[in-house]
């Protein structure tokens, strides 16, 4: 069990939004967002309470979260459920972290990470967002692999990945079309069982 010093609690249930799956960590709450939250937060809210509530930077970020949904957030085989990382001592929202590709038929899912605030990289806070998010996967959402896909170039991507016990798996030539270019992919990989026992 690599992490459970980390994480304070899970399931913090507060009274504006008591159906919401909220994990406690020294520093963080990490509140969930789902599929239905996501839909309901992008077509009911105005712009600004949904730029706050997502933790984005502005109408842009905006935007292209509302074409997500118009493309369906989910199909018949994979959903996700992201978290909203929210800094206790402050109560604001730097950035997004969790299971982007959860194929729940197969117990797999892979990570997916931002912190939108640039004043707050390199605070730590993303390894201990996700120490806690991959936690709750093997523990509560029975997952048995979690993966992360790195374009190699990404050393803190990578040095999080490898901080976090992912294994390097391989390389997918190719992958990923970012900015025009064809861009290699890193594959990691953690199993249910490499965690638990404290790989």
């Amino acid at each position: 069990m690599p992490f459970p010093g980390n994480i304070v609690a899970y399931n913090v249930n507060t009274s504006e939004d008591p159906e919401r799956i909220i994990i406690e960590t020294q520093r963080l709450l990490l509140k969930a967002l789902t599929p239905a939250l996501m839909r309901k937060v992008l077509t009911t809210m105005s712009d600004d309470d949904a730029i706050a509530y997502l933790g984005l930077t502005g109408a842009e970020e905006l935007s292209s979260e509302r074409k997500k949904l118009a493309g369906g957030l989910e199909t018949y085989r994979n959903t996700f459920l992201q978290f909203v990382l929210e800094v206790k001592e402050t109560g604001k929202n730097i950035g997004r972290g969790g299971f982007h590709n959860w194929a729940v038929q197969h117990s797999r899912a892979e990570l997916g990470y931002l912190i939108t605030d640039v004043s707050q990289r390199n605070m730590g806070y993303m390894k201990e967002a996700m120490a806690a998010i991959i936690d709750y996967g093997f523990r509560e959402l029975q997952l048995n692999r979690v993966e992360a896909l790195i374009g190699p170039d990404n050393e803190p991507s990578l040095r999080l990945a490898k901080g976090l016990s992912f294994v390097e798996e391989g390389r997918l030539r190719a992958h990923s079309f970012v900015d025009g270019i064809y861009q290699d992919s890193l594959t990691f990989g953690l199993l249910r069982d490499e965690y638990l026992l404290g790989k």
